[in-house]
């Protein structure tokens, strides 16, 4: 039977929120990639978007993060696959009176019809890797193509090959991440390279110093 990756999904939602908590609890991983995620973002010039859309936004762990350094945000659109999850993002972004208000919407990225609107800001995190092959090349052109000034994306990819976009290849995300490519929600496919040509020398790259992680942006 073929895996469903928004079957996953919507079923994973429904108990993510809690099961990040439990496994954040006396662990600084975590806070270390938020502190990276935004001394990144603090080096790039936001304080004129004004549209936002967050794709895979899950319960808004990073939406706060962002909503900091957007000081004329006038429309901010969570986006996840999961109802669950969009739930828990309202409740758990709730205290911090975000202002805008983030909207909630539910859907798959790939489907979603938006329209001839554009946003200022598109953003992921830790998102494409998730994406089957099949629908990768779809979600990288969309992203960009609905970005008017920026594309940013955190994900999870090895240093041994210096952060460049045209070498990261199959080979060596098998033998780094060897443990985790036979998990059905994680395909090896080296999605940086399938970026628009247009694109490729406008790519900033961020890399981070504890872990397989940087941040990638795209700027328009």
């Amino acid at each position: 039977m073929k895996f469903r990756q928004d079957k996953y999904w919507k079923e994973r939602g429904k108990t993510y929120f809690k099961n990040f908590l439990s496994e954040r609890e006396g662990q600084d991983f975590y806070l270390k990639q938020e502190d990276f995620f935004e001394n990144a973002l603090i080096k790039l010039p936001l304080e004129n978007i004004r549209s936002v859309l967050e794709i895979g936004a899950g319960f808004g762990r990073m939406t706060k993060i962002i909503h900091r350094h957007l000081p004329k945000c006038e429309r901010y659109i969570c986006l996840d696959i999961s109802e669950d999850q969009l739930r828990n993002a309202h409740d758990h972004l709730a205290p911090f009176g975000l202002t805008p208000t983030p909207e909630f919407l539910c859907g798959d990225f790939t489907s979603t019809d938006f329209g001839e609107e554009k946003f200022d800001l598109v953003i992921a995190t830790e998102l494409f890797y998730h994406f089957p092959p099949e629908q990768i090349i779809l979600a990288l052109n969309k992203a960009q193509e609905k970005a008017t000034s920026y594309f940013i994306f955190l994900d999870a990819l090895p240093r041994e090959c210096g952060y460049s976009i045209r070498t990261v290849g199959k080979s060596i995300l098998n033998k780094i991440f060897g443990s985790l490519v036979p998990q059905k929600w994680w395909w090896p496919h080296n999605y940086i390279s399938l970026l628009n040509e247009d694109d490729m020398e406008r790519i900033e790259i961020y890399p981070h110093k504890e872990s397989l992680h940087a941040l990638y942006v795209v700027v328009k």
